[in-house]
């Protein structure tokens, strides 16, 4: 976190975010004894992904300037982890193993559903009181991931929500509009449990950070919606992690999980 924090990629927000998660880090850590596993709870941006990337050698080169470039798991741009995110080390572990558990296809169905009711009324409101839907607002991310899956490609976010919104209103009915695109996705494929493994080198890690961009992104092919992702890294990459206290988004650590709220998160947490 030191080296991070004196990057000159770093903004002045961006450095007062990392100083203020090192110092619930050190407070986290002076009630326990090593080994020390750490739950972080935060918005997007707060920098949960950054932190755990160069915690556990899930970077690709050394973890120097932008975690953009070298983070394996999405940061920078919007980009973002759906879900909950766990990072085990495994000291018997030979290989990176990615294990994802979906969200039900009961409530994808259901999402998508909401998404077209949504884009169908957005569409029909006048301009100035529709302009801003779909703008990227809390709990949008699921929404930019099935607008990715609906008009296939990898496109932009705008571009997909354009897309769909024209699908959607050349439709004659709302009825006929969420039948149609609910036909575009095969919910038994997408609601399946996914895992990958890769070969613990650099090539490794880079097709890893392709991989969870793509699942993220919903760019993967036939890959799920994740509702917990899970990845296990060998323990040359970490060292050891002991979940002892949590950390979340009010600036508060505490020496028991159930203490965080974990409920209450809107955009998921990692650790």
């Amino acid at each position: 976190m030191t080296t991070l924090a004196a990057s000159p990629e770093l903004d002045d927000a961006q450095r007062n975010t990392l100083a203020a998660w090192r110092k619930l880090v050190e407070h986290a850590e002076r009630g326990w004894r090593a080994p020390l596993r750490l739950g972080l709870i935060g918005q997007i941006g707060m920098g949960k992904s950054s932190l755990i990337a160069a915690a556990t050698g899930l970077h690709v080169g050394p973890a120097l300037g932008s975690p953009r470039q070298w983070s394996v798991l999405p940061v920078g741009d919007g980009n973002t982890t759906l879900g909950e995110l766990i990072v085990k080390v495994e000291p018997q572990a030979a290989e990176l193993v990615l294990q994802v558990e979906p969200v039900p296809a009961e409530r994808l169905a259901q999402e998508l559903t909401f998404l077209v009711e949504d884009t169908w009324r957005a569409a029909r409101r006048p301009p100035k009181e529709g302009a801003a839907s779909g703008g990227g607002g809390a709990g949008e991310e699921l929404y930019d991931l099935l607008r990715m899956w609906l008009t296939g490609g990898d496109r932009s976010k705008r571009d997909a929500r354009d897309l769909l919104k024209t699908w959607v209103t050349a439709e004659e009915t709302l009825q006929d509009a969420v039948a149609a695109l609910k036909a575009r996705v095969d919910l038994t494929t997408r609601s399946a449990p996914y895992e990958r493994r890769f070969p613990d080198d650099e090539a490794g890690l880079t097709e890893l950070k392709s991989t969870l961009a793509g699942l993220m992104k919903g760019t993967l092919a036939d890959a799920p919606a994740p509702a917990v992702t899970t990845l296990s890294v060998p323990q040359r990459r970490a060292g050891a992690l002991g979940i002892d206290a949590v950390i979340d988004p009010r600036l508060r650590a505490h020496k028991h999980p159930a203490d965080a709220h974990r409920a209450a998160r809107p955009h998921g947490a990692d650790r």
